[in-house]
């Protein structure tokens, strides 16, 4: 069946002068046959487009580094944290048109500063977080440790939740502090630590769905994302993940039946919550660490 098929085969041979004209038939052609992945066909329209080639696989390359395996995730994120959900379907036409009115280079730099975000979703270690507030001019983070430290243990205890849906959230206000020049960080503190409790609370502990919240963090992050004079937002948001937190009742009922057999990472992320419990950060002695080596 296989040589009969091969026999069958034929090959077409298409000669172009202009390489625009190039990509625009793969897309065309591809759009009547198997689906290619969102990085395929956004690749492509890149690369149709762009005035630098040079530059443009190099920034392309470091990207699709940053995205650790998860590209289409990433780019998913990346649109909501500036326009609103949407489906797989629509996703690339509309990153496509996004670029075309921005401009292919200018987009592809867009992409990147969210890459730089993305990555501390799976890799939030101390140097890290420096590196990713240096990157966003939140100096005078990047140049406390303690600030860094505490940032660095949020996006370590939402990875080990297995929760994203918050970072296009996280990735808008952090880009409405830098662009405001606002330097209020236990207010941005106390809003990543009401996601990690949220998160906990809902989706750990009582087990709940997390769709609930996805729009809500959908909603904020247009918000934040083009605007510096909505920090007072930043209040509201804590409140309302507040409030929609499992009861107390509920939340006690489900902790007694905690079974750890699964495995002693969250153990020891509950004991290391116990441990430093309204401790400075000089005070506390950290029994959690996420290096795999460690657990």
């Amino acid at each position: 069946a296989i040589i009969k098929t091969l026999r069958q085969a034929y090959v077409i041979v298409l000669e172009f002068k202009d390489i625009e004209d190039a990509y625009d038939i793969f897309e065309r052609t591809n759009a009547r046959g198997l689906d290619l992945n969102i990085d395929d066909l956004l690749k492509n329209h890149i690369f149709s487009k762009s005035e630098n080639d040079e530059q443009t696989q190099e920034t392309w390359e470091a990207i699709v580094e940053k995205a650790g395996g998860t590209l289409p995730r990433m780019l998913k994120y990346f649109w909501i944290s500036r326009k609103w959900p949407i489906v797989k379907k629509v996703l690339y036409k509309s990153i496509k048109d996004y670029s075309s009115s921005l401009g292919v280079d200018k987009m592809i730099e867009e992409l990147n500063e969210f890459a730089n975000f993305y990555k501390l979703s799976y890799s939030a270690d101390l140097k890290e977080m420096q590196k990713r507030c240096e990157d966003f001019w939140l100096q005078s983070i990047s140049l406390n440790k303690a600030y860094c430290d505490d940032m660095a243990r949020v996006f370590q205890a939402l990875s080990l939740f297995k929760v994203t849906q918050p970072l296009p959230l996280i990735f808008s206000v952090l880009k409405s502090y830098r662009d405001a020049k606002v330097d209020n960080y236990k207010k941005l503190y106390a809003f990543l630590v009401a996601i990690e409790n949220y998160h906990f609370n809902n989706n750990i502990i009582t087990t709940r769905v997390w769709h609930d919240v996805e729009k809500l963090y959908a909603d904020h992050s247009l918000v934040f994302y083009d605007t510096a004079d909505r920090l007072s937002e930043v209040d509201r948001l804590i409140q309302l993940l507040r409030n929609k937190r499992s009861k107390k009742e509920e939340f006690v009922a489900k902790f007694t039946d905690i079974c750890y057999d699964d495995g002693t990472a969250m153990l020891a992320y509950i004991f290391d919550k116990y441990n430093n419990y309204n401790k400075k950060w000089w005070q506390q002695k950290h029994v959690f660490d996420p290096d795999p080596t460690f657990l």
